[in-house]
């Protein structure tokens, strides 16, 4: 079994392989590319265990590598202390721990689908919860305001805005807030179907 570990960036990748003695037998950095890591599967003899840390480009790799290597395993960055705990970080030394971690059995994986639907199901969770972080944002900043100035908001108030005004205290909202409050209305209406009137 050969180990292999990824230090992986949006334009190049640093790779290093151990075997099961722990002995370095192969590094290098090369551009970020499916194919490229394809060759190095190619090269080298299987099986090959694989591994790399959580982050934007974890899910297309997974999808993209799973035909070609043995197993493959993506790292929990936080639980990995010999790393980002390390005052020794490098591009270089990153990728060889990693390996040294998964040979050892220390990696703490954190889950993948192969499922290419499975997957895009997981992007529109993630996209969900983050439309739902933001209207709490913009909610947030539109009640602050208004409790600066001493309005004292109820939900089912705050909630109901057409026109640039509180539909049952018809409170004028000042020129200065309605770019924030134009965005609630806005983010409230694809969320609720709440027509304008």
């Amino acid at each position: 079994m050969k180990y292999i570990g990824l230090d992986v960036h949006s334009t190049h990748i640093n790779c290093a392989v151990i075997d099961e003695q722990g002995n370095l037998i192969h590094h290098n950095c090369f551009p970020t590319s499916l194919q490229n890591l394809i060759n190095l599967s190619e090269k080298l003899k299987h099986p090959l265990s694989l591994v790399f840390e959580e982050g934007e480009l974890a899910d297309w790799l997974c999808q993209g590598l799973h035909p070609h290597f043995e197993k493959i395993t993506v790292a929990d960055p936080m639980e990995n202390r010999l790393i980002y705990a390390s005052d020794y970080k490098s591009d270089t030394i990153d990728p060889l721990k990693l390996a040294t971690l998964l040979r050892g059995g220390f990696i703490h994986p954190v889950h993948h689908t192969w499922d290419h639907h499975r997957s895009q199901f997981k992007q529109m969770v993630f996209a969900y919860h983050d439309m739902a972080k933001q209207v709490t944002r913009i909610k947030n900043k539109i009640k602050a305001y208004y409790r600066n100035r001493g309005l004292s908001l109820k939900p089912a108030l705050f909630i109901i805005l057409t026109n640039g005004h509180f539909l049952s205290r018809k409170a004028v909202i000042p020129k200065s807030s309605k770019s924030i409050t134009n965005s609630w209305i806005c983010f409230n209406r694809r969320r609720t179907g709440l027509k304008k009137t």
